[in-house]
């Protein structure tokens, strides 16, 4: 599956519903575009496999809080410790933090 291929012909069919012209419905499809997704959950939810095939499937760019707070931790940095009395205990880091 080509994601870029996908967007061109979902952007080409709401163009021809949309009333316009086949020209200005191809004109629209060669526009580019950027895909933003947010994918949440649970701990232990798939997230992080999900996002792995997303990445390998159509060359997304994948960023993980999870993945930046367990890094900030590791380094024993201030804002990791404070995110760690949170994680230690299974709760959530607040956005403030």
């Amino acid at each position: 599956a080509n994601m870029a291929g996908f967007v061109c012909a979902a952007r080409r069919a709401v163009g021809l519903r949309a009333g316009f012209g086949l020209q200005q419905a191809r004109a629209l499809s060669t526009q580019t575009s950027t895909v933003t997704m947010l994918i949440s959950g649970p701990p232990g939810g798939g997230k992080g496999t999900i996002s792995k095939r997303l990445t390998k499937d159509f060359n997304f760019e994948h960023l993980s809080s999870g993945d930046m707070l367990r890094a900030q931790v590791e380094k024993q940095t201030k804002l990791g410790l404070r995110a760690l009395e949170f994680m230690s205990t299974g709760d959530l880091v607040p956005d403030e933090v």
